[in-house]
């Protein structure tokens, strides 16, 4: 069991950033090792394209959400994807679905409030699922958060 404190994982992936969602398998294989992978990158003809960077909270009703968030160069969200909830089903659970997740999209968590409504944001909470949103919301901030802290690390070209 992987067991290091303040060690960061980060998987380069090349090829195009299409080519890079399609690694979830191959990052979720990973960490069932339990190697957790904190970051990933991916470059489009050596140029950065995005990246996508795994958020966690254990606000959830129910415990642990995790996610990963795909970042453009300038900060706004690409896509995301739920990688682990055990949250209500047809309540929480619908952090999964499009309806939910495409108010995130090409927002940049910099200007947009990603607290839920009710709290004083921008986010449409799921209905009946208060607790389960803001937990959602708190792993896409942590996110931002790291790649905003690493982000001239992991654009840095060397041509």
């Amino acid at each position: 069991m992987w067991r290091k404190k303040n060690i960061k994982v980060g998987l380069a992936l090349g090829s195009g950033s299409a080519r890079g969602w399609a690694h979830i398998g191959a990052i979720e294989a990973i960490e069932e090792a339990g190697i957790p992978i904190h970051y990933v990158a991916g470059t489009s003809i050596g140029a950065f394209v995005g990246a996508a960077i795994i958020g966690s909270s254990n606000k959830g009703f129910s415990g642990l959400v995790k996610i990963m968030v795909g970042f453009k160069p300038n900060g706004d969200i690409q896509n995301m994807v739920v990688l682990e909830q055990k949250e209500t089903p047809g309540l929480g659970t619908k952090m999964k679905d499009e309806k939910f997740l495409r108010q995130f999209r090409d927002k940049n968590p910099s200007s947009f409030d990603l607290k839920v409504k009710k709290d004083g944001g921008e986010v449409d909470a799921l209905t009946g699922a208060t607790i389960s949103t803001r937990a959602f919301t708190e792993a896409v901030q942590i996110a931002f958060d790291e790649f905003m802290k690493n982000r001239k690390s992991i654009t840095k070209s060397d041509n």
